[in-house]
């Protein structure tokens, strides 16, 4: 029914994430402290559109 047909459907997504979460958990936090995670996260707040910064030359654009 419904519900094995839910299980076989997210079986692989829970056997992923138990596998990666060390390390999904480690890559969310370095990008939640990131400049443009604070830029977006800003901009949303005062909503404005984000002043990304162009790759290379480390201004905002």
């Amino acid at each position: 029914g419904l519900a094995a047909s839910k299980a076989l459907t997210t079986a692989a997504i829970l056997a992923a994430f138990d596998r990666d979460a060390e390390r999904l958990t480690t890559d969310s936090a370095r990008l939640f402290v990131s400049d443009e995670a604070r830029e977006g996260m800003l901009a949303f707040l005062q909503k404005r559109p984000p002043r990304w910064a162009s790759p290379g030359d480390g201004k905002a654009v």
